[in-house]
Formats: C-alpha cells, structure tokens, sequence
C-alpha cells in the first residue's frame, strides 16, 4: 500500500491518476489493472442495486395506482347504478 499513488488529476475532474513504484513493472501494471477490475465490478455491483432498488420502487408504487384507480372506477359505477345512468 505505501507504494501505491493515487492522485486526482484535478479538483474539479472525476479522473485519478495511479501509480505504484514496483522493481518488476509488469508486476505492478497487474496490480493496478487488477485493482482497476475490482474497481469496474463494485460499481457495476452499486449501479445493480440502484437499478433493481428503482425497479422495485416502481413497481410498488404501479400497485399502488391501479389499486386506486380500481377503487375510482368502482365508484363510478356504483354511482352510475345508484343514479341509473345507462353507458
């Protein structure tokens, strides 16, 4: 770990430069490639879970909306039979 660099390329950018001062180069150009992979899985481990937490939502809250509407239409008609008013 002390070996390991990681630096921001700048305040305001989302890219991080890393380096790792190694006697066998091709050793530590399998280490970062290694840590940019576990990297690349966690996000796309993370975006997983926003999406299927998202999914989720939607789906609870398209349950929600076709019990109501169920319950309006209902109404209607029991108004509709009440008043007799014929479609």
């Amino acid at each position: 770990l002390k070996t390991i660099k990681i630096a921001a390329t700048s305040k305001q950018s989302s890219v991080v430069e890393i380096s790792l001062d190694t006697k066998v180069p091709e050793k530590g150009e399998q280490i970062i490639n290694t840590l940019f992979l576990k990297y690349q899985e966690a996000a796309l481990k993370d975006k997983n879970l926003v999406a299927a937490n998202t999914l989720s939502f939607v789906e609870d809250r398209l349950k929600l909306v076709v019990r109501e509407l169920d319950s309006v239409e209902s109404n209607i008609e029991q108004y509709k039979t009440r008043e007799g008013i014929i479609d």
